[in-house]
This record gives structure tokens, C-alpha cells and sequence, in this order.
């Protein structure tokens, strides 16, 4: 499946420590990820690929502070997604070079997030990086530096892995709202800011725009009265914003329960449909004060 039942991902650094708690977390959950890759001129979904995914609790020594000469042990946890190397379809030779895309759904919460795919460390912490051997202010800054080698500093073996230790910030300031039915979808594209790019100029995209900005589009569910409907003037200014927080969203890939309906689909199938529930979920909030 190309989604999974988790809507905890940690926005604060305090949240580092709750290792103990992510560690009672399965070791390994079999998922896949919906690949994204032009076909007949189009961004469309292609297939899953099939993958694993980790909550790693990572330990490491390094020199924190100006003073001490101690070495200062640290604990944290990273959400880790696995592709085995012999999958041809992320990787150019022996080299990864796809990105994982997450986004959480219901799509509401507007978060997105994306990592690189990385090849596994040939000698693993046995023989430090040098890029890890200064001395480092925080413990954040130790664990960015970490995250920002071309390689994975602690997986060894035949897997090609992504690995988020710092979620981005939520879209919109009610995205840690709880809802039992959350998940995390998991895609997977080549060159997403690109992609993005090309998708922001599409037909389609700047169709829906265009009539954002005309107040004329359609952003209501079926069914519902309209009376003459229409956007606030602080929701249409924000087309833009939510269009590229769609586009994020979309490039993740649908929910599984509706994954088979996509197979073949161009994303701006799915932007589409998420770009007028942003739009509909801001028009209510306005509405609603």
C-alpha cells in the first residue's frame, strides 16, 4: 500500500527523545511508493514500488560546544523509507537518484515533505567523515550535518534509503490537529522542484488559477446549494499558495483505498481535486469567523 496509519511526525526538537517511544514502533513495515514519471507528455502515476519503512533510533559520539573535550553521545530517531538496489526504477546505474514525496492525508493538514534517495555508506561510523569530526554548536546542528552527506552515514547494506530527521513545518497552523484516520502517503519522482516547475505551467494549472483569480471556479462538493458562491478576496490572493501546496501534495500520490483509480492518470487529476478542497476549506474558514 502507498500510505501508512501515522500522523505523529515530530515538528519540535524536544520530540528527539522520544526514541524510546518510536522504537516500540514495528522494526519494519512492507509499503510502496507511487512513481511519478512523464508518459505521452504528461505527469502521470505509473506503478508502486515496493519498499520498507523504519523508525531507526541512531546513536552517535561527536564534539559539541567549544569547551569540552568529552565526547557527547546523542540519541534520536529518523523515519527511514528502504528500496532494495537491485530496483532499477529510482536509480541511474548503481546511483539513487529518485526523491521520496510524503505528504499526510487528509490532505486538509496541507504537509509535505521530500528526501533525496540516498546510496548506503561503503564504510559506515567505523571510519568517521571528516565533515563530522568539528565541533558542532548543537545537537541539531550535528544532525543536519548528518542528513546533508550524499551518502546514508548509517546504512550499510544493499538499500538505497531516505531519511527524514526534521519534518518540515506544517502548511497551515491546524496541520497537528489528530484525526484517528491520518496516514502518510509515499511517493516517488525524479527531480520534484523541476517537476514542480513544469506542472505549475501546465494547461490545466493555470486554467484553474486563471479562474481562481475570475472568481468562477468550482470549488464546492456536489450536492451542495450554492447561492451564489464565492471566494473571499483573502482566499482567491492565496491561489498561488495553495496550488504549489496541491502540486506537493499530489506528487505523493493518492490514498491506497483509491490508488487503482490513478494508475495512468495525469497528476493534475489529483491537484485538481485537492486544490479546490484547499480552496473550499479556506472559503468555510473565512466564512465561519
Amino acid at each position: 500500500m502507498g500510505s501508512y496509519p501515522f500522523d505523529e511526525l515530530p515538528v519540535e526538537d524536544g520530540d528527539f527523545d522520544r526514541s524510546v517511544e518510536i522504537g516500540s514502533s514495528p522494526v519494519s513495515s512492507p509499503i510502496t511508493l507511487m512513481r511519478v514519471a512523464p508518459k505521452d507528455g504528461e505527469f502521470c502515476y505509473l506503478e508502486e514500488i515496493p519498499a520498507s519503512l523504519r523508525f531507526d533510533r541512531c546513536d552517535a559520539e561527536f564534539s559539541l560546544g567549544v569547551d569540552s573535550s568529552t565526547p557527547y553521545r546523542h540519541l534520536w530517531w529518523r523515519f527511514v523509507v528502504k528500496v532494495e538496489k537491485k530496483e532499477t526504477r529510482i536509480r541511474v546505474n548503481n546511483e539513487a537518484v529518485d526523491s521520496l514525496m510524503l505528504a499526510r492525508w487528509p490532505y486538509s493538514s496541507g504537509w509535505s515533505c521530500s528526501r533525496r534517495f540516498k546510496n548506503p555508506s561503503k564504510k559506515g561510523q567505523s571510519v568517521p567523515d571528516p565533515r563530522l569530526t568539528q565541533r558542532f554548536a548543537t545537537e541539531k546542528d550535528f544532525v543536519l550535518a548528518v542528513e546533508s552527506l550524499a551518502f546514508d552515514y548509517f546504512e550499510t547494506g544493499n538499500y538505497f534509503t531516505a531519511a527524514i530527521s526534521f519534518p518540515e513545518e506544517p502548511f497551515f497552523e491546524d496541520a497537528q490537529n489528530r484525526n484517528q484516520n491520518a496516514s502518510i502517503l509515499f511517493g516517488v519522482c525524479n527531480n520534484p522542484q523541476q517537476t514542480e516547475v513544469d506542472l505549475l505551467e501546465h494547461p490545466t494549472i493555470l486554467k484553474l488559477l486563471a479562474q481562481t483569480e475570475a472568481n468562477t471556479i468550482r470549488f464546492w462538493p456536489d450536492g451542495v446549494a450554492t447561492d451564489g458562491l464565492k471566494l473571499y478576496d483573502e482566499v482567491k490572493d492565496k491561489g498561488p499558495f495553495l496550488m504549489l501546496c496541491s502540486i506537493r501534495q499530489a506528487l505523493a500520490g493518492p490514498h491506497n483505498s483509491v490508488a487503482n483509480e490513478f494508475i495512468g492518470r495525469p497528476v493534475t487529476d489529483l491537484v485538481d481535486r485537492i486544490y479546490r478542497n484547499h480552496l473550499n476549506n479556506e472559503n468555510r474558514g473565512h466564512r465561519d469567523v
